[in-house]
């Protein structure tokens, strides 16, 4: 495929948090804008992915830079990654209860955006 830049990739990212990796399609389990997915052929298996969490615990990630309202990605793992370093972005956080952790919910998230005020559960 072909990246935003024009660069041919050969690899992708996986939204490796999801159950049966190597048992979907690659395009349903790639994290790639919708232009690098449109190039990836709705028949090819991401077979060679052999992954799945191993602990029971609460996961948390960055490195995404998401956008939009915030929820869990699977309802062990959670990213806080919302693009604090741009002007749209936010700061966000995860309030964990020690005392029933999981499902992770996505009224547990706080965001602040440096130029507004708290967002609670935006």
């Amino acid at each position: 495929m072909v990246d935003k830049e024009g660069t041919e990739r050969k690899r992708v990212r996986v939204c490796w948090w999801l159950d049966g990796l190597n048992k979907r399609r690659l395009y349903e389990v790639a994290r790639a804008p919708a232009s690098a997915l449109a190039q990836i052929p709705k028949e090819v298996l991401a077979e060679n992915i052999d992954f799945a969490l191993k602990t029971d615990k609460a996961v948390f990630v960055g490195h995404y830079w998401l956008t939009g309202t915030p929820e869990p990605l699977s309802s062990q793992v959670a990213c806080t990654d919302y693009s604090a370093a741009v002007d749209s972005g936010y700061l966000t956080c995860y309030q964990l209860n020690t005392e029933q952790p999981l499902p992770l919910k996505a009224s547990n998230f706080l965001q602040y955006r440096h130029d507004k005020t708290v967002n609670p559960n935006p």
